[in-house]
């Protein structure tokens, strides 16, 4: 007989707040579900676990019985005596009087004190994890800059610390066709006029001027629209605080990005060597149709 292999796909959704993963039939992986999974669905994830053994070795000790002790040999009796069990807690009232069910107390044991080492290890990957807290702005800009057309990203250092030699990488991705007449979505870089920054302790904001060399010559707002034509910008650097080298990464779909638009200011100097970044107004842009 001729086995057949189920068909795996996955499915990726791009909005201005990311690329998300909505449908996934590939390999599963336990061990980055947990890491990857937020701190309420990881509680959770763990409690529905712990439960779910209990139950089980309470069901055993339910059906086999010998477990002295109790003042009523009900499911709920052996599920406290599982907890005891596999949280090696054990108070002494309720105890195992059988081989079997002694059996099963040192199977619950060694499966308790393996979980607890697990459950160790993944929490503290999970807590140890270095995150950038970068805060970028809903919208990219279109404008013009001395002169030239150019695309702005701002963004900002959300945490009271430093960013050493924070790095910006940005790329669009376009659909265009080969000279066989296939049809692809291609990844193109943007160059920036500065890539990289020394120190990002308030905003910095990206600039790409769009000449006849970049991909973005010759778009408009209808044609991103029409193309679904996405933007994507990572930063990487050295957090001073952790150590370790954290990222952060932001999509611009097409309804996120304004033509003929420019950022408000959203950084003031309020004495010598003493400015304030106002992290609600970054998001803050100019119509300059309107304005005019």
């Amino acid at each position: 007989m001729k086995r057949t292999k189920t068909a795996r796909h996955k499915e990726v959704m791009t909005s201005a707040s990311g690329v998300r993963v909505v449908s996934h039939q590939g390999s599963k992986d336990f061990y980055f579900y947990l890491l990857n999974a937020s701190w309420p669905r990881f509680f959770m994830t763990l409690f529905v676990i712990y439960i779910a053994i209990n139950a089980s070795f309470a069901l055993c000790y339910f059906l086999t019985g010998g477990i002295e002790g109790m003042k009523s040999a009900n499911f709920i009796m052996y599920f406290f005596f599982s907890v005891q069990t596999f949280s090696t807690v054990g108070y002494g009232a309720m105890y195992p009087a059988t081989t079997l069910a002694h059996a099963l107390v040192v199977t619950e044991l060694g499966l308790g004190i393996m979980a607890t080492a697990m459950l160790t290890g993944v929490f503290f990957a999970k807590l140890s994890q270095p995150r950038a807290k970068i805060l970028f702005s809903n919208v990219a800009v279109v404008n013009r800059r001395d002169g030239k057309l150019c695309l702005m990203i701002r963004l900002a250092n959300e945490r009271n610390n430093e960013v050493a030699e924070a790095q910006a990488h940005v790329s669009v991705l376009k659909p265009e066709t080969t000279s066989e007449g296939e049809k692809m979505r291609r990844l193109y870089d943007l160059t920036l006029a500065r890539n990289i920054t020394p120190n990002l302790m308030l905003s910095w904001t990206l600039i790409h001027e769009i000449d006849e060399s970049s991909p973005l010559y010759g778009l408009d707002a209808e044609i991103m629209e029409r193309d679904a034509i996405a933007i994507f910008v990572s930063i990487t650097g050295f957090d001073t605080v952790f150590a370790q080298t954290v990222h952060a990464r932001k999509v611009y779909i097409p309804t996120s990005i304004r033509f003929d638009a420019r950022y408000a200011d959203a950084i003031q100097v309020i004495g010598p060597g003493h400015t304030r970044l106002e992290y609600e107004k970054l998001h803050d842009f100019v119509d300059l149709n309107s304005a005019r």
